[in-house]
């Protein structure tokens, strides 16, 4: 059997029709269903039931298609790792997404990517969260825009890219214009049209969260179709940013109170055979996107480090006792191993506080080994400051500010310059090396300046993708969890 009987098979899956799939293929339909039948005989049972209506595939097509599917992405693959030997200069993508996406993203990143590679093709599908699912289950897409709250097979792998709020839309007059936030409270009592996402979108998510139970009329999966309706006054709703930016609809738009986002993702099934075309495209993707988070408005950036801060550490309050254990140990080994600290004389370690890693194992066991041990001690005077001074023992230490073990006045200051290695915490931290820290923004402005080496440390069950930047922001070159060592 050839690839091309593969693909053709492939294609008849996708379109539920031999009329379609010759369309796309740009053969007769007799052709398509002479190669379905050729295909069918040599496997000994019917991959597809014919009717007047089109094709529909049996179970066993089913088996079949995802085995069929892989194959086709090797190939793919292989060819384009040929063609990458002179140069990306050909390809196929398919990309998955929802309307926003495909509507306000997809046509400035799929300009830029072919002006980049003009021989690679894109292929872009539209749906909504349960058909972006069913690609990404069956291998039906390359890469496919997802959600936080959409639920994904355990090979499919995802990265978020990007942080929304999601915002109540209501007729325009509903409010006085000085509004700009509401809470569902305030709305309890009004007609709602919902966007028809399942039990996996972010607005059903967000009614369980706080328990509510809107009145609603209308059940609609077009986001524009939701616009439009409540530019008439026939209810409101509640829609990410991206779905109601470029409406000229007479609406007016809230933020949520408290605030809710939406964080959008980016997934691969099967990323070990990402093909060259498809990785280029990923990271056409990513640039965009981080593009945008620059562009983000300060007080936008606020309010979402100031969330997930919140959410890692509730996260870090609830984690189980053993799993704290065993990561507070292996942390600590890991970060004992790394050549960094093994030569250090002088040796930045933090004081934990309860909730965070606990760092008195790396203490102890450098003050062991003979290295002088600096902490961190935040000035009364100076908000945002901090300095470092040399403990001995954990007896040079009481408490201080909000309760956090400090050296005490005896203790010797120690100068930046004079530190080799440093150990930093974080309320949670990117894979990437992006750091969040508590909001005092003391270690921003410690480390501005600093020449040492340090390391990140965090736990892996609390790490986030979606942190978002700004120009202020430090990203460490190593980070260091109970997993592993990430150089980046």
């Amino acid at each position: 059997m050839s690839i091309y009987t593969y693909r053709v098979f492939d294609e008849v899956a996708r379109q539920g029709s031999f009329i379609r799939a010759a369309d796309q293929l740009h053969v007769t339909p007799s052709a398509v269903s002479h190669t379905i039948a050729n295909l069918e005989e040599e496997m000994g049972f019917p991959l597809f039931i014919r009717d007047r209506k089109g094709v529909k595939i049996t179970a066993e097509g089913k088996i079949m298609m995802q085995h069929i599917r892989d194959l086709i992405r090797c190939d793919d693959l292989l060819q384009q790792e040929a063609a990458g030997i002179m140069g990306l200069s050909k390809g196929n993508i398919i990309v998955g997404g929802f309307s926003s996406v495909t509507l306000e993203w997809i046509p400035d990143i799929v300009d830029s990517f072919h002006s980049k590679y003009p021989g690679i093709t894109v292929k872009v599908l539209q749906g909504g969260y349960r058909d972006v699912t069913k690609w990404l289950s069956e291998g039906s897409v390359d890469i496919a825009f997802a959600t936080e709250t959409i639920t994904l097979p355990e090979d499919v792998s995802r990265q978020t890219l990007f942080v929304e709020p999601m915002l109540c839309i209501v007729p325009e007059g509903t409010f006085n214009r000085q509004k700009k936030s509401v809470a569902l409270s305030e709305i309890a009592n009004m007609s709602f049209i919902l966007p028809e996402q399942g039990n996996e979108g972010e607005v059903p998510a967000i009614f369980c969260k706080y328990d509510f139970r809107p009145a609603y009329e209308y059940l609609i999966e077009s986001d524009d179709s939701i616009i439009a309706l409540v530019a008439k006054g026939l209810g409101i709703s509640i829609l990410p940013q991206l779905a109601v930016n470029n409406t000229n609809n007479r609406i007016s738009k809230l933020m949520l109170d408290p605030p809710e986002y939406r964080a959008i993702q980016l997934a691969v099934p099967h990323s070990e055979y990402m093909t060259p075309a498809a990785r280029a495209f990923y990271n056409e993707v990513t640039d965009f996107t981080g593009k945008k988070e620059r562009e983000m408005q300060p007080d936008e950036i606020k309010a979402k480090k100031k969330k997930i801060r919140a959410e890692a550490v509730q996260q870090a309050r609830e984690l189980d006792e053993t799993y704290v254990s065993d990561s507070n140990q292996k942390i600590s080994e890991n970060i004992m191993s790394l050549e960094e600290y093994k030569t250090a004389s002088v040796i930045f370690c933090f004081i934990s506080m309860p909730f965070e890693i606990d760092t008195r194992a790396i203490v102890c066991s450098a003050l062991k080994s003979g290295k002088r041990v600096c902490v961190p001690k935040c000035s009364r005077e100076e908000p945002g400051i901090m300095d470092c001074f040399e403990i001995r023992s954990y007896d040079d230490l009481e408490p201080g500010r909000w309760g956090i073990p400090e050296p005490k006045n005896s203790c010797w200051a120690i100068a930046p310059s004079e530190i080799d290695f440093a150990v930093i915490p974080c309320s949670t931290c990117s894979h990437a090396g992006s750091r969040l820290g508590f909001g005092g923004g003391y270690y921003d402005r410690y480390l501005e300046y600093a020449e040492f080496a340090s390391a990140l440390i965090c736990r892996e069950q609390i790490m986030r993708e979606d942190i978002p930047e700004d120009e202020h922001d430090i990203r460490f070159k190593t980070v260091v969890t109970e997993k592993k060592i990430y150089r980046l």
